[in-house]
């Protein structure tokens, strides 16, 4: 499959890569060329990456296990040629090698290098670039909400793209939080974690309300059905609702966090507060206050004329 331009089998990346990384000489951390280039291969070093961080974090502390397991650190960059240059590159290490293995025949002297295929075939090139371009960046967009990377343009000199990826490497240095700032600041749950663990008490919280105490839970649900989502449909263009709640179900904490956890089940955003309204009073005139929940209700906007 490789001859034929496109690459080997993420099994077998994968496997080369961690059994590579895992010599000696690499322990303080090493560079790695082409990896990843597939949305299967971005997956895979997202979860070593989250796996090294939950290493670093649960031995930080041990004297002993926690120099092991530093905080991890990985630095993308992407060099991009445009295809006209990269399929002139790629002959022209095919025509270098060939004449590099035939000076050593002929000699007798040297080592043999392989040349590829891909490197000595046009259309193979413009089909290795392609598979390339489609793979390669669609596996590193995937990852952009983890790691920090940067596309250069490599279609300088050696010496120039060189310079341009040790200015990057040094930029992305200074986008690091030191060690001992990142240690200070580590306790304080990152959003992702907190919805992730707040879905996973939703789920619990909602099958035991309606498995243990259905009477009071459907209680709920109707009062949401009547009085709640009555006003989100007449604001359903503009993606928010403020509805002040008089209903004494609400007034329990525990009723209040099952009424949430229903509305964040399907869909909404949802804040609520304790106030008072200002009402007229019925038995004498002038106005009574009367205490309410507000619930600040957001979602997704719908279609809107441009």
């Amino acid at each position: 499959i490789n001859a034929e331009y496109m690459g080997v089998g993420d099994k077998e990346v994968i496997e080369i890569l961690f059994e590579t990384m895992l010599k000696p000489e690499y322990q303080f951390g090493c560079l790695v060329d082409g990896v990843p280039r597939t949305r299967v291969q971005a997956k895979v070093l997202e979860m070593f990456y989250t796996a090294l961080l939950g290493l670093y974090n649960e031995y930080m502390n041990d004297e002993v296990l926690g120099p092991k397991f530093p905080r991890p650190t990985f630095r993308i960059i992407q060099l991009f040629v445009d295809e006209k240059t990269s399929v002139e590159r790629q002959l022209m290490r095919g025509n270098e090698g060939l004449e590099h293995n035939k000076k050593v025949l002929e000699s007798g002297k040297g080592i043999l290098v392989e040349v590829r295929k891909t490197d000595l075939d046009p259309e193979l090139c413009r089909k290795r670039y392609q598979t390339f371009k489609e793979q390669t960046y669609d596996a590193l967009e995937s990852l952009a909400d983890l790691f920090y990377y940067q596309i250069i343009d490599a279609s300088g000199t050696v010496a120039e793209v060189e310079m341009k990826i040790k200015d990057e490497m040094m930029y992305q240095s200074s986008l690091e939080l030191s060690p001992l700032t990142f240690t200070s600041i580590r306790d304080i749950p990152l959003a992702s974690e907190v919805v992730l663990h707040l879905r996973q008490k939703l789920v619990k919280s909602l099958d035991i309300a309606a498995t243990e105490h259905l009477e009071l839970f459907q209680k709920i649900v109707d009062e949401i059905q009547t009085n709640i989502i009555p006003v989100i449909s007449f604001h359903a263009m503009s993606g928010r609702a403020v509805v002040h709640s008089t209903s004494e179900l609400f007034r329990d904490k525990h009723n209040l966090a099952h009424a949430l956890d229903i509305l964040s089940e399907r869909g909404y955003s949802v804040c609520t507060r304790p106030a008072f309204d200002l009402v007229p009073s019925e038995e004498a005139p002038g106005f009574r206050l009367v205490p309410v929940i507000v619930f600040d209700i957001h979602w997704q906007r719908g279609w809107h004329r441009r």
